[in-house]
């Protein structure tokens, strides 16, 4: 089934997320296998969905984020090991990926106004609407700015 979606497209989006009640690591499972079928029919372009608890060298988060990503990390263990897991798949991959961090999300509606960095490198914010992530993840399709990064993203 994957292989039939991946085949002929340009690239490949994801949004997938754990729920708090996951269990296991089922989406890095997946995104083994999506990263698999997009080797096989030549897909470069990998824009994916993570959070800050996957770590960044460019990170310097301060004792708010670091509480944050404890708290993910002690509430839904199972969770946190799935987001740091297909982040690192992601990375380990020859694919042109961008990871788009978030923080926290919202249902506000779309403001265009999106601020992108690294914690305690940039001014950023928490909060990001959910359509402004959408808004930001396609534009990546094409824009080569953040090609083997991960920029959290925030309004």
């Amino acid at each position: 089934m994957i292989e039939r979606m991946i085949a002929g497209v340009d690239a490949v989006i994801s949004v997938m997320g754990p729920s708090g009640k996951s269990e296991g690591t089922p989406i890095t499972q997946g995104m083994r296998h999506i990263i698999a079928a997009m080797n096989k029919h030549g897909v470069r372009r990998l824009i994916a969905l993570s959070t800050a608890s996957s770590k960044d060298p460019n990170d310097k988060p301060g004792i708010k984020l670091k509480a944050m990503i404890a708290l993910v990390k002690t509430a839904t263990p199972d969770s946190y090991a799935d987001i740091v897991g297909w982040s690192e798949v992601i990375r380990a991959s020859n694919l042109d990926w961008t990871l788009v961090r978030v923080l926290l999300l919202n249902d506000r509606p779309k403001t265009g106004n999106v601020k992108t960095g690294y914690p305690g490198r940039d001014d950023l914010g928490t909060p990001v609407s959910r359509a402004d992530l959408a808004d930001f993840m396609l534009k990546q399709v094409e824009d080569t700015k953040y090609i083997r990064q991960a920029p959290i993203i925030t309004n």
